[in-house]
């Protein structure tokens, strides 16, 4: 996952199982894009309407404590729910969010 506050993105290219690799690039204008790049591959625009989160979007949030997420040790916060941050401990860089429908 890569988050770039200052160009308006967050990247996250993920691979359910075996399946294809599927990419999905947010913008700032709300938009986010996901594709895939096999041979049938496929594209698809959704406008969400919240685009990236701001850099202080953890204001307000409860500290759930550290948990292995993808091999990586990770700091977690919950925020409003159903929403999960978590952060590498040693670098804090965003390791993955996890959100739930209830």
């Amino acid at each position: 996952m890569w988050y770039d506050w200052p160009k308006g993105r967050n990247f996250y290219p993920r691979q359910q199982q075996l399946g294809h690799y599927i990419y999905e690039v947010e913008w700032n204008n709300r938009t986010t894009l996901y594709y895939t790049l096999a041979i049938n591959g496929t594209c698809d625009a959704i406008d969400f309407g919240i685009g990236i989160p701001w850099p202080d979007f953890l204001d307000g949030a409860n500290y759930v404590g550290t948990q292995l997420k993808d091999g990586f040790l990770s700091n977690v916060w919950e925020k409003v729910d159903f929403i999960w941050h978590c952060e590498d401990v040693a670098t804090r860089r965003p390791v993955r969010w996890d959100f739930s429908a209830g």
